[in-house]
């Protein structure tokens, strides 16, 4: 399946919503927020990042950020290529990190959650 969609599009345009026949309330809170926050702003339905072992990354940036009380991001090195990310903390170059869209139309960071963590946590403690 091609994900990449025509910029004739509406905002909010999308071939299915994945959560038409599926109860929310059974997803975090993190994740019904976000759900209703894309349908306030007729965005896109809201499909939580991941890392390449499919865990979600709010929750595993939620965890680093109450731990050690910093800012952690993922920002975009060339906005027209889309592909390599940075991982900043606290303003910090830390790694980058390549992204892709999977089929399902997910955001995918190409590292393992736990090397991530591992990532994060050395720079932190150096």
């Amino acid at each position: 399946m091609d994900t990449e969609r025509s910029a004739d599009l509406p905002p909010g345009y999308d071939d299915e919503d994945p959560y038409a026949n599926i109860d929310i309330e059974r997803f975090d809170p993190w994740w019904r927020e976000n759900i209703d926050l894309f349908r306030d702003h007729n965005m896109r339905p809201y499909r939580p990042p991941q890392f390449i072992d499919g865990a979600h990354t709010p929750p595993i940036l939620k965890r680093l950020k109450d731990e050690f009380g910093v800012s952690i991001r993922f920002r975009v090195l060339d906005p027209q290529a889309h592909n390599d990310w940075e991982i900043r903390v606290d303003g910090d170059a830390v790694t980058t990190v390549e992204r892709y869209r999977d089929d399902g139309g997910f955001s995918v960071y190409n590292m393992e959650s736990q090397v991530f963590e591992q990532v994060v946590r050395d720079f932190l403690t150096s």
